[in-house]
C-alpha cells in the first residue's frame, strides 16, 4: 500500500495531477464508485481506483479531509474470508473515516499512534 501511496503523491506534484484527478470515480456518483459512500463525508469526495484480482480488493486515491487536507490512500485486502461486498464495505468505513479527520488535531486517542503516523504520512504537500 505505502507504494500506492508514494506513486499518488508523486502523481500529485506532477504536471499531470488535473488530468489523472479528473479520470479517476467518485464517491457515490460515478463509474466503480457509484453505488458506494453514498451516505457520509466520502460522498462526492473521495476518488480512487477499485481493483480485484484472485481474492485481493482495493481502493486507492484522493480523499480531502474534514479540514480540507488532500491524502493519498490506498486499501489493499488480500486472503479474505467473507463475501467481497463485505470487504468494500469495510473499505467504504474507511474510507468515510479518512474524509472525516480534522489533522489540525490530535488523533492518537481516536487511531492509535502508529496510525496517525501513517495518515501524517500520507498527507500531500506540493513542492516547488
Amino acid at each position: 500500500a505505502e507504494i500506492f501511496v508514494n506513486l499518488l503523491s508523486k502523481i500529485y506534484r506532477s504536471q499531470y495531477f488535473n488530468d489523472y484527478y479528473y479520470t479517476l470515480p467518485i464517491a457515490g456518483i460515478d463509474g466503480t464508485l457509484a453505488g458506494r459512500m453514498r451516505n457520509g463525508p466520502a460522498y462526492n469526495n473521495l476518488r480512487a481506483k477499485t481493483g480485484f484480482v484472485n481474492e485481493t480488493r482495493t481502493l486507492s486515491g484522493y480523499v480531502t479531509t474534514q479540514d480540507n487536507q488532500l491524502l493519498a490512500f490506498s486499501i489493499l485486502t488480500n486472503n479474505y474470508r467473507c463475501s467481497r461486498r463485505q470487504v468494500d464495505r469495510i473499505h467504504d468505513k474507511i474510507g468515510n473515516i479518512l474524509a472525516s479527520l480534522d489533522l489540525r488535531e490530535n488523533h492518537a486517542t481516536l487511531l492509535g499512534n502508529q496510525t496517525t503516523k501513517q495518515i501524517e504520512h500520507t498527507r500531500i504537500t506540493k513542492t516547488n
